[in-house]
């Protein structure tokens, strides 16, 4: 047999630690005892306490009273809008997004909608205890802000932006806050009352009908009372005028002829002598005065047309009036009345446009001084003969008023004649 192995030697039990050296602490000291507060100190510190849980309260509560009067102050909701296509097309696109639809009479509108009224077309917006706006053709209009007051009828707000054609807007005497109209040239804010904001290529015009406005150009604010205009262009300050703007250039011919372009029309196949048109001063009211005089004598009696015309190209379907005046003296015309069919006068005033319905129209009125052989005066007024006179027609009075202006023709007609016109206006108002 195989020798036994020797067994595993058995281990000690290990000894135990040493005890600790004497002079090692086994346990923690108590803590510092605090001093104890007496019964005054106890009191005031519960005060403190309280105040200032009480002071918390305070703020929070006035925190919440502040919040809650800001926000019936200042809370919003949509306000009411709707949409009458007067005549022709006008196209409407859903808060700017998506493609432009036809528009349909009493359409509600939205804010950040869009209208694009096309040409020979007009459009009514109402906003309900605010204004009303007249919308003339091409004019194009962002409801950028339309919003009315939830509580405060004072926090609503109306911003438009406005970036072409004319729009008429009449501010109710109950709205409760300004109408601002946003045009790319400065903003027009206005109060109740009744104005007229065009935009015409690089500038916009806004003309006060009847109340107030302030017209904005960056940090340039300008107030407008009724009867004022401002002129608005691009990096200039709002240019403040008085009445509405002369739509003929230089109607007072002070710089000549300039802006207008001849007008000769001579009888067919009877050649005569041709009339004359020259610029001379005369005396009005006692006041040197720039004129157009035209002047014809005929050799043979044949019709004659010398004068003179201006290209207008002007839309004032949105304006209640369109005023032309003019200052006239007749000094003398061998026809009477209006000549032989009331078209021959020694002075006349025409205007082409285009009435409200697309149709071209020419309005024309003779000025003359006797009518001996009771020729037709059916589109004729009688003037003194020398005396200078002031002519007003309202044209928005005619049946078919005027819509879009084409062009104004000032001329003399018939077989002799001589007259003089000064300070033709025409505006629109």
């Amino acid at each position: 047999m195989p020798p036994q192995r020797p067994g595993r030697p058995t281990a000690a039990p290990p000894e135990a630690d040493p005890p600790l050296a004497a002079g090692v602490a086994d346990g923690f000291p108590p803590a510092e005892a605090r001093p104890t507060r007496t019964p005054d100190e106890m009191q005031r510190l519960a005060w403190r306490v309280l105040s200032a849980a009480f002071a918390a309260w305070v703020a929070v509560a006035a925190l919440a009273v502040y919040g809650g009067t800001l926000w019936v102050h200042t809370a919003t909701l949509s306000a009411p809008a709707s949409l009458a296509v007067e005549q022709g097309i006008v196209l409407f696109q859903d808060r700017g997004t998506g493609p432009p639809i036809n528009a349909h009479d009493g359409m509600a509108m939205q804010e950040a909608d869009v209208l694009d009224v096309k040409d020979n077309s007009l459009a009514r917006l109402e906003l309900p205890g605010r204004a009303t706006l007249h919308l003339g053709p091409n004019a194009h209009l962002v409801l950028a802000g339309l919003r009315a007051g939830r509580f405060n009828p004072n926090a609503g707000r109306v911003l438009l932006q406005h970036t072409a054609g004319s729009v008429r807007v009449e501010v109710l005497p109950e709205a409760p806050g300004p109408v601002a109209l946003e045009t790319p040239y400065g903003t027009v804010e206005m109060a109740p009352g009744d104005y007229v904001v065009a935009v015409r290529g690089p500038r916009a015009e806004a003309y006060v009908r009847a109340g107030t406005a302030t017209v904005s150009v960056y940090n340039d604010r300008k107030a407008l009372a009724a009867g004022e205009r401002a002129l608005l262009a691009v990096d200039a300050p709002a240019e403040k005028l008085a009445g509405p703007t002369n739509l003929v250039a230089n109607g007072d011919f002070s710089a000549g002829l300039d802006g207008w372009r001849v007008h000769d029309v001579q009888e067919a196949n009877r050649p005569d002598r041709p009339g004359e048109r020259s610029v001379v001063r005369e005396s009005v009211d006692g006041v040197a005065h720039s004129a157009l005089r035209v002047v014809r004598s005929s050799r043979f009696d044949t019709h004659n047309e010398t004068g003179v015309e201006q290209d207008l190209h002007v839309d004032v379907s949105v304006y209640p009036r369109v005023v032309l005046s003019a200052l006239v003296k007749v000094q003398s015309a061998s026809l009477s009345g209006g000549g032989y069919l009331g078209t021959e006068y020694p002075m006349m005033l025409g205007l082409r446009y285009r009435d409200a319905a697309g149709n071209g129209q020419t309005w024309y009125r003779g000025f003359y001084y006797q009518n001996a052989e009771g020729r037709p005066t059916n589109r004729g007024e009688l003037v003194p003969q020398g005396v200078w006179t002031r002519v007003q027609f309202d044209l928005s009075e005619l049946p078919d008023r005027p819509a879009f202006l084409y062009s104004l023709e000032v001329l003399g007609a018939g077989h002799d004649f001589d007259a003089l016109i000064t300070d033709v206006r025409l505006v629109a108002e």
